[in-house]
């Protein structure tokens, strides 16, 4: 079965199913024509229907949300996640559920933070803490709901603190039963929200199809933007599912892209820096673009740092050739074959890297006068061999002076390797 609604927590993040496929093009195809008719099959929804669905969704989430935060070692390790984005130890878009708009305010969750997690300790002081403690009343629990959710807590972290809470104490069967169904009730209805959008994932999916990675790779990872807007989706602000979502299907698609159609992985953020690039330079094609020198483009005014920036950026993004390809289309030889290399002959360089090595040792009591004689007078450096006019003409002194320092140089040599 190729399209997978399983309810477990390793499989409700993959709707197209984990699939080997092999390096035969009739069997990707078959893969791929397979994951699209289970994927037609599925019924779309009704207006009235995605609604329903989506309050369903967001209630079975806060019920979730409810149930893992009765206990208080998840309330504890709640506080002090906050206390940690309060003093700018976590990043905010790793631990909560924040927009662009709110990182942009970072001084704001920082102090909703701190307060938040103040007031959480002091609910915590007021109660005997067991390592299983559920002894926070209906209230509290409202409470410290509230408290997270202002706080904008990634429902993930808190199922994080409370699968640690859970092997560590010792929970009763129906508290664990409680949160489980809860869960179970939750991933249900997203999936079934997920399920029935897969083909904007699809479609969405098509548009990048010649960027370098696979359409079924594509449309696994629309699947997973599906799951984030499902999670995030508020039907209160009067928008449809479809067009909320297809932001977080686009953000995880052009992710993949960047990162698995190249042989070299680049952060999105080089590959927004290089499409900058690219509109600056509309004039030029792709082939004149990529083997042109980035002081030869023409780039806006900007700050120094800026500009280092976008030139390391240009130059990681540049297409990789690999040696391995033919030179034409009906060429028999490749780009490898046209590299001429020298035979090295490595004993003889083991035996120069051992000489150089002795030399430096001898070296280490001669003046600086002196290393420059012998290194000039022998061409240790160069390979040239100088008579004593010439040393004495490059450096300045007499013939007669290099002679004196070279035969006091030798002597100091001598006496040192004996």
């Amino acid at each position: 079965m190729i399209l997978s609604l399983n309810n477990s927590t390793s499989t409700s993040r993959s709707l197209v199913g984990s699939v080997s496929i092999s390096n035969n093009s009739a069997a990707d195809v078959d893969v791929l024509r397979e994951t699209l008719l289970a994927i037609g099959r599925i019924p779309m929804l009704s207006g009235e229907e995605e609604e329903r669905l989506a309050r369903g969704i967001e209630s079975s989430k806060k019920r979730l949300r409810r149930a893992m935060l009765r206990f208080a070692p998840v309330v504890s390790q709640i506080a002090s996640l906050l206390e940690s984005v309060a003093a700018g130890q976590l990043r905010f878009d790793r631990v909560l559920d924040v927009t662009l708009a709110d990182l942009k305010n970072k001084i704001r969750l920082q102090d909703i933070a701190r307060m938040h997690a103040r007031t959480l300790r002091g609910m915590l002081a007021g109660i005997a803490v067991p390592a299983d403690a559920t002894t926070f009343s209906e209230r509290q629990v409202s409470r410290i709901q509230l408290l997270a959710d202002e706080a904008a807590v990634r429902t993930s972290v808190i199922e994080e603190f409370y699968r640690a809470t859970a092997a560590e104490a010792h929970l009763s069967g129906a508290v664990l039963q409680r949160v489980d169904l809860a869960k179970k009730r939750f991933e249900q209805l997203r999936n079934r929200m997920v399920a029935a959008n897969l083909r904007l994932a699809v479609s969405v999916a098509k548009k990048y199809q010649h960027a370098g990675v696979p359409l079924l790779d594509l449309i696994q990872e629309g699947s997973e933007g599906l799951i984030r807007a499902a999670e995030k989706f508020r039907p209160d602000l009067g928008f449809k599912f479809s067009t909320y979502s297809v932001w977080w299907i686009q953000q995880r698609i052009r992710a993949a892209v960047s990162q698995r159609s190249r042989m070299i992985r680049i952060g999105e953020g080089a590959v927004n820096r290089l499409k900058q690039l690219r509109e600056n330079t509309a004039g030029l094609t792709d082939t004149q673009f990529q083997s042109a020198d980035f002081e030869d483009l023409e780039i806006p005014e900007a700050s120094p740092a800026r500009r280092e920036e976008l030139r390391r950026s240009f130059y990681a993004c540049r297409e990789i050739l690999s040696l391995d390809l033919p030179l034409g289309n009906d060429s028999q030889h490749t780009h490898a074959d046209t590299i001429t290399s020298e035979p090295v002959d490595f004993d003889q360089g083991l035996v120069q890297e051992e000489q150089r090595s002795a030399i430096g040792e001898a070296f280490e009591g001669l003046t600086v006068r002196e290393r420059q004689v012998l290194k000039l007078r022998f061409g240790l450096e160069d390979g040239l061999e100088r008579n004593l006019a010439e040393v004495g003409r490059q450096l300045g002194i007499s013939r007669e002076r290099v002679r004196q320092i070279e035969v006091a140089s030798l002597q100091k040599m001598r006496y040192r390797m004996q």
